[in-house]
């Protein structure tokens, strides 16, 4: 194996020559940049943020499942068919949860669609002057709404 020396880093970014021929990746005193597919066969463990820029940024896994970031609509999106929260297989005697924090005032929701209609949403009415669980028809909580459950443990029931 042939040793290789770097000299002459500053920080700017330049490409690394290896016998003449320009590789995909680029150095500085700094940090480093790889222009093309790369391919890491071990694992990558990283020690701080992972920061993945871009309008749109995916991490993908096999069989299609990925994570999506779209910054412009301020949502994450998974792409897969099911998700499982599990505390059984790494903590013992350990409870597993979900939780929607919404600002003081605004609802907290679970929707539930078909295609892209939204059919029924339960969730914290926040807009109400009692909180209620509310199951609706449709997106917005606090209308169409078929049944509620309010602080008290009163249940209302539309129809």
């Amino acid at each position: 194996m042939k040793s290789l020396e770097i000299t002459n880093l500053d920080q700017h970014l330049k490409p690394l020559k290896i016998d003449n021929k320009t590789t995909p990746i680029e150095l500085s005193d700094t940090e480093f940049r790889v222009n093309e597919k790369t391919t890491i066969e071990k694992t990558l463990e990283v020690k701080g943020n992972l920061d993945i820029i871009g309008d749109s940024s995916s991490l993908v896994f096999n069989k299609g499942v990925s994570l999506e970031a779209r910054s412009n609509e301020d949502y994450l999106q998974v792409n897969t068919k099911n998700i499982l929260v599990n505390a059984a297989n790494n903590y013992t005697d350990s409870n597993a949860g979900l939780f929607l924090m919404a600002d003081s005032g605004f609802d907290a929701q679970i929707s539930f669609m078909e295609g892209a209609s939204t059919i029924w949403s339960i969730g914290n009415d926040g807009g109400e002057a009692t909180s209620t669980l509310s199951f609706v028809t449709g997106s917005t909580l606090g209308t169409s709404e078929a049944m509620s459950l309010d602080n008290d443990g009163n249940t209302k029931q539309e129809g």
